[in-house]
């Protein structure tokens, strides 16, 4: 077998750097309190899934689908370019106004301090707001150092 060498710094495949974001995002996300962080699938037969996104290639464990309205899930079937569901909780348990919000998260990957070159669509983050979810844009920064820098805003 070969050695395959990358320079990350100066790649031009932006499917790898996308992938280490995501990939960081995922842990970024689980260390901050959201759970069940999810990728909306859509099988055969048209059913929507939410499959934790370590599962992508075996069949869902258990399916969250049940914890958005039909609204939200007709929502991801027309806008499913985002990158992450994800539920946190809002409360205790056992307390009247527990809820579980549906975050939605697109994830952009820079090199160093530079810009995402594209961000969700205006229409389509209102619209998710419009149905409850509260929509996030990280965005993961990698530095020559391998320092990581992730920015997280509500858009």
């Amino acid at each position: 077998m070969e050695n395959w060498e990358v320079d990350l710094r100066n790649t031009k495949d932006y499917t790898l750097l996308g992938d280490i974001g995501e990939a960081i995002a995922l842990h970024y996300l689980s260390s901050h309190g959201f759970f069940i962080v999810t990728r909306p699938i859509k099988f055969l037969h048209g059913e929507l899934f939410l499959i934790s996104a370590h599962y992508q290639i075996k069949p869902p464990k258990m399916d969250r689908a049940h914890w958005l309205t039909d609204k939200q899930k007709e929502y991801l079937e027309n806008f499913p370019s985002w990158d992450y569901v994800a539920f946190k909780a809002e409360g205790k348990p056992w307390e009247e106004h527990y809820i579980r919000r549906p975050y939605l998260i697109e994830v952009k990957t820079v090199k160093g301090e530079g810009k995402p070159h594209k961000k969700p669509n205006s229409n389509s983050v209102f619209e998710a707001k419009a149905l409850g979810f509260k929509p996030i844009l990280l965005v993961v920064k990698l530095f020559e150092n391998w320092n990581i820098l992730i920015e997280a805003n509500e858009i």
